[in-house]
């Protein structure tokens, strides 16, 4: 097992979050028709998703927006060990050439992402979705999209949390 779990990988990417004053919520409402978009690579090959996170929340407070960074840029970015104050002033230009409207932010925060979404599952026998430790007490679930064959997708978090339940079931039937 533990070999097996070992050969998961998981893709990387950053994510940038920009918060802004109260002020600038007019231009927000005034620039943006959209609550999240897809950037196309014709239009920056770092960033691909965007949005308007206080939009999407419903949230009356300042705006936010939130910015995802493609695998390829997170992986090179982590792997040359290049400081995170260079790929945030990389990003933010980057938004600022997507949306020139755009003021600058009061507060910046930018995250590795190191494991952000399951590039190679662990493949169970018979198509499992969640592996039961065998033997332990208390049982041991291993659950997530690392295990779904659908993969690292919403309908892979929910087959795996589907197998998962039904792993604890039986094993705390068997313990009954």
């Amino acid at each position: 097992t533990r070999a097996a779990l070992d050969g998961v990988e998981f893709s990387a990417r950053y994510a940038l979050s920009c918060f802004y004053g109260a002020e600038a919520a007019p231009i927000f409402a005034r620039e943006l028709d959209w609550v999240s978009r897809y950037v196309p690579k014709d239009e920056d090959d770092a960033l691909v998703f965007l949005s308007h996170d206080s939009a999407k929340r419903g949230a009356a407070t300042p705006p936010s927006l939130l910015a995802h960074t493609s695998v390829p840029f997170g992986l090179r970015h982590l792997r040359a060990g290049t400081p995170d104050a260079d790929v945030q002033a990389d990003l933010l230009a980057r938004l600022s050439k997507l949306l020139p409207w755009l003021p600058p932010p009061e507060r910046v925060a930018l995250h590795a992402w190191k494991n952000s979404q399951v590039r190679t599952p662990l493949e169970l026998p018979g198509g499992a979705a969640a592996l039961l430790g065998g033997g332990t007490t208390p049982p041991v679930v291993l659950t997530g999209d690392a295990f779904a064959p659908l993969g690292s997708r919403f309908d892979g978090c929910a087959q795996s949390a589907d197998a998962a339940a039904a792993a604890l079931v039986a094993a705390l039937g068997e313990r009954a």
